[in-house]
């Protein structure tokens, strides 16, 4: 049904047109006005479906400490959106347990 109506509206369009612009260029046009609409369209639609943002959760107190074995970077984890271990060089990054260093003079 909605695609008759749209063939129908085409139709007369390129019937309107066609007598000052000629029905090849009308016919073109009438076309490239579809794909684009139809693009706005399908565009629009799917920016209303971006996901929620992730739940973050404080971290600090866990002291999490992540180490790349490919180039020695070190990543300290202090607010995490997600329970797997991050990336860096294309490679998940491995968890280090290390005990809370003392200060080196008192406090």
């Amino acid at each position: 049904m909605v695609k008759a109506l749209l063939a129908l509206v085409a139709i007369a369009a390129i019937a309107v047109l066609g007598e000052a612009y000629g029905y090849l260029r009308s016919g073109v046009a009438v076309i490239v006005f579809f794909a684009l609409a139809s693009f706005g369209f399908k565009y629009w639609r799917d920016v209303g479906l971006i996901p929620p943002e992730p739940e973050q959760e404080d971290v600090r107190d866990q002291q999490l400490r992540y180490v790349c074995r490919v180039c020695g970077l070190q990543l300290r984890v202090e607010i995490s959106a997600r329970d797997r271990a991050p990336t860096h060089c294309a490679e998940p990054m491995e968890l280090v347990k290390e005990e809370p260093r003392t200060p080196l003079r008192p406090v």
